[in-house]
């Protein structure tokens, strides 16, 4: 258990008012309280590392109280396994949208996928989230099957449907299984350096800017 000793809750029972975040917590759905822990864990983990976070300081985060959160996740291994299906599935989402809205050419859905999956990493928490999955994959074995057997078949599947040549039925071609594999790492990799060095600041270039480098560099080289 990675609840510490001795930390005195957020709230006790019995007060004769209650603060009016805990009120409004009581008001949250399920679904929206489930949403708000994830929310606060990402926080947390991106802080403080998944190693001297605690399931207190995730509670502590949104008042919370232990009880609620051990409601959804039983251990923080379960908290950051639930983090990493939740955000892909929202790239996925968000790729899936590019492909049905990004054209009827190649080029055109292959662009918008690789625009989709930059503009993700841009988004707040998304690549330290990323650098929090690639840290832990080896430590947390659940982490790793979630990841090779769900997550990354998904996003193959899902690149390899934008790599679909005109016409034609090759969706499943050695060439489109190779190059679903790379374009994601390509696309971390550069968002992951640019993170941890900050070197576009340097060199005068906004996020944005990048972003477009790095999608012209994918689909047709360097000129």
């Amino acid at each position: 258990m990675e609840i510490e000793e001795g930390r005195a809750p957020a709230y006790t029972m019995g007060e004769p008012e209650q603060p009016t975040e805990t009120r409004h917590r009581e008001r949250l759905t399920p679904e929206e309280r489930r949403d708000n822990l994830l929310d606060a864990a990402q926080a947390v983990f991106s802080e403080l590392g998944f190693e001297r976070a605690t399931l207190n300081d995730v509670a502590d985060r949104i008042g919370a109280t232990k009880g609620c959160l051990y409601h959804y996740f039983e251990s923080k291994e379960e908290l950051l396994l639930e983090l990493v299906r939740d955000r892909k599935s929202a790239i996925m989402a968000g790729a899936e949208e590019a492909i049905n809205s990004g054209g009827g050419s190649r080029e055109e859905r292959l662009e918008h996928v690789l625009r989709s999956m930059w503009q993700h990493l841009q988004e707040p928490g998304q690549i330290g989230l990323a650098a929090l999955t690639l840290n832990q994959v080896s430590r947390v074995p659940e982490l790793r099957r979630l990841l090779v057997e769900e997550v990354i078949p998904q996003k193959q599947q899902t690149l390899e449907r934008a790599l679909q040549r005109d016409g034609q039925d090759d969706a499943g071609s050695v060439e489109a299984k190779a190059a679903a594999v790379v374009l994601p790492c390509m696309i971390l990799g550069v968002a992951l350096c640019e993170h941890l060095l900050g070197r576009s600041d340097a060199a005068g270039l906004t996020q944005e800017q990048l972003g477009e480098a790095v999608t012209r560099v994918l689909l047709h080289g360097v000129k």
